[in-house]
């Protein structure tokens, strides 16, 4: 609890909404939902399941922006790459939230591969470091896992779990990092429209669920948006596509606590 009771002293207002440690399918809302699809080349799609890493044929690479209810003291920062191997393909990505008086970071190491036409499967190993001036610091080293089920070229459905072993932060107090769990599946009648859903469950947290259509509307012009439970009321985003790049705009409202703009980009070396 010393780590929650730190952030609060700075941030009183908002200190319930955010998990202790951030998780990105929740931070960057209206991105990565082509995971449950046959869709390659979203870097971010590594955020809500790990094993859409499976298919990456080339080199990608994404940086993503978030200032959480346009406060800088709630900013997050991410990162992922990922390359294919001779069997599968392996990733990195790098978190960061909060501010110089808050800071934690999460570095994570992935791994995913096809197992059959229809089954592609990922891990992850992660490392959480949170730092705070004055009272100290704490770190721990948990995992994740992925599955991703394809039912036909439509149907696609994805399961995923993140530090099911109930990890703890060793250093600064004994708080328990949250474990995940979430279920998604998505619906993809052409090359150019998704519809997809998720129901997560965050140990302390309520059951959430959010929901979401992806349209190609031009070929260098795509809409996400969507709406879920919780903190996820609404959320929209667009992808705009320049030969090996997108640029990423989306932003997302709370009910209570306002705006969420978000920014960022891919790179694809295809």
């Amino acid at each position: 609890m010393k780590l929650l009771f730190a952030f609060v002293a700075y941030v009183p207002c908002i200190a319930y909404s955010i998990p202790a440690v951030a998780q990105s399918a929740k931070d960057f809302h209206a991105f990565g939902w082509n995971a449950y699809s046959q869709s390659t080349g979203d870097a971010f799609n590594v955020f809500r399941n790990e094993a859409s890493i499976a298919h990456t044929a080339h080199f990608t690479a994404g940086i993503l922006a978030e200032e959480k209810f346009m406060l800088q003291e709630t900013t997050s920062f991410a990162f992922t790459a990922a390359f294919p191997l001779l069997s599968g393909a392996f990733g990195i990505t790098g978190k960061s939230f909060g501010f110089e008086n808050f800071r934690q970071l999460q570095t994570t190491l992935i791994y995913g591969r096809q197992l059959t036409d229809w089954l592609d499967i990922g891990t992850e190993f992660d490392y959480l470091h949170t730092r705070v001036p004055g009272y100290g610091s704490a770190h721990a080293v948990t995992f994740g896992m992925g599955v991703l089920i394809h039912w036909n070229k439509k149907w696609h459905t994805g399961f995923h779990t993140f530090n099911p072993a109930n990890v703890k932060f060793s250093g600064l107090g004994d708080d328990h990092i949250p474990a995940i769990y979430r279920i998604g599946s998505g619906y993809q009648p052409s090359e150019i429209f998704l519809l997809s859903a998720e129901i997560s469950k965050t140990t302390g947290f309520p059951l959430e669920g959010m929901a979401a259509f992806h349209y190609r509307i031009i070929e260098n012009l795509s809409f996400t948006g969507g709406a879920g439970t919780g903190e996820n009321n609404l959320f929209l985003g667009f992808n705009i596509y320049l030969k090996q790049i997108q640029i990423l705009l989306s932003a997302s409202h709370h009910a209570r606590l306002g705006l969420t703009p978000s920014t960022g980009f891919i790179y694809e070396n295809k």
